[in-house]
């Protein structure tokens, strides 16, 4: 049974309050509405379930999309959310965080967004907290550093979040972002976000800790654009070789408390099944040591494109497994799906189709349990909320229920 859970007007949007100092941490103002999320603690290996994946029903909610539609020209001109539209559930909140690009003389350097879930009655329904300030400028998630508000107007800035969030603290307050940065039609590498809100005074900061934590130039694999989730408080960051034809998913793995600190991240070899604190580069091919790999003749969907974001990596407690939904160049508007014991695998290589895309727009591979569903014996996770792109500028928000 669904149950509306609005518990309060909206409270006022104020500008963000910024550290001009470093440009780094910015802090908004949210609404009061409540969209509590189930936070499962699976254990670190499990034992999978009802791996066929059928799909009794597909129920389309419609786009993203700010249900009053009544906010300042950035609702009027995209009352439809950008792309992709990520996910970040923190304590009693459900945020959607997008990102389209603009030149810095355009929208405030970035119109990178956050919007808040309004009611878990229908998953689609946003309330912007983002809005034009009293100079016209439109507030931006993304702090900049310093580095990128010296570079010029016309070589742009793309800040772009590939991934759903992980939760730091079971989801009480906390939670880390991995975003794609590029400029001048170059990747530039990739950047931590951390999100955390006052559920007393009615916020969200948004800290960025530091530039970039790998960069394109040096062989360094992109952790946590594929995917991140958190599991007894590590979080593991899953990242595909795009030096080598986008066939494989490597891993690494931090404690919660130091996720943002890159010298405490510990790298997978599957080659052995051990972890070890030396960054592996992408200097060769390294298959073996990936935890999943595609066939050579296929590729995970995943580009400077504004709609092919990553994948997406959790546990489903309906199915007591990890799960791992994507999109490849097989077929492009198809989610595909496989499942694992533990985060790092073995993962299944059956390629299950769980949804595809009539139309020709290429699908931004998003997926995150929904508890608004359960099992008859009360187990959550027996829909899975879908978040299909297109390439007009909007996402759509489908609920798949299994059988």
């Amino acid at each position: 049974m669904r149950s509306l859970a609005l518990v309060a007007a909206l409270v006022a949007l104020p500008a963000a309050m910024a550290d001009d100092s470093d440009y780094q941490s910015y802090t908004f103002s949210i609404p009061t509405y409540s969209t509590p999320h189930y936070y499962p603690d699976p254990a670190y290996s499990v034992t999978p379930k009802r791996t066929d994946f059928s799909v009794e029903t597909v129920h389309s909610w419609g786009n993203l999309t700010d249900w009053e539609d009544n906010l300042s020209a950035s609702a009027s001109s995209f009352p439809e959310r950008r792309r992709p539209a990520t996910y970040c559930s923190i304590g009693s909140r459900s945020f959607w965080i997008m990102g389209l690009g603009f030149t810095k003389d355009e929208a405030s350097a970035s119109e990178t967004t956050l919007a808040m879930g309004r009611t878990t009655a229908h998953p689609s329904w946003t309330k912007d907290v983002l809005l034009y300030d009293e100079y016209g400028d439109l507030d931006a998630v993304v702090p900049y550093t310093l580095e990128e508000n010296s570079i010029t107007p016309s070589n742009g800035m793309i800040h772009i979040p590939r991934t759903h969030c992980a939760q730091l603290d079971g989801g009480a307050s906390k939670a880390v972002q991995f975003w794609d940065s590029w400029s001048n039609d170059a990747s530039r590498g990739s950047f931590i976000m951390t999100y955390e809100i006052d559920e007393t005074n009615g916020t969200i900061t948004v800290v960025r800790p530091q530039d970039l934590y790998s960069t394109r130039d040096d062989d360094e694999y992109t952790y946590g654009l594929f995917a991140a989730m958190t599991v007894q408080d590590v979080v593991y960051m899953y990242a595909l070789d795009s030096n080598y034809g986008s066939h494989d998913v490597h891993v690494a793995a931090a404690p919660v408390s130091t996720v943002t600190d890159k010298s405490t991240w510990t790298y997978y070899l599957a080659s052995n099944e051990t972890w070890t604190s030396t960054e592996p580069l992408s200097t060769e091919r390294r298959k073996a040591d990936a935890v999943y790999s595609l066939p050579d003749t296929l590729s995970f969907v995943m580009d400077a494109s504004m709609f092919n974001a990553g994948g997406s990596i959790f546990y489903s407690p309906y199915h007591d497994a990890y799960l791992m939904v994507f999109v490849t160049t097989e077929k492009e508007n198809y989610f595909i799906v496989e499942y694992a014991a533990t985060p790092v695998g073995p993962w299944s290589t059956k390629r299950k189709t769980l949804w595809y895309n009539w139309s020709t727009d290429s699908t931004a591979a998003l997926a995150t349990p929904s508890f608004l569903e359960v099992s008859d014996d009360g187990t959550g996770g027996k829909s899975l909320i879908l978040t299909p792109a297109r390439s007009t500028y909007v996402t759509q928000v489908l609920e798949l229920t299994f059988s």
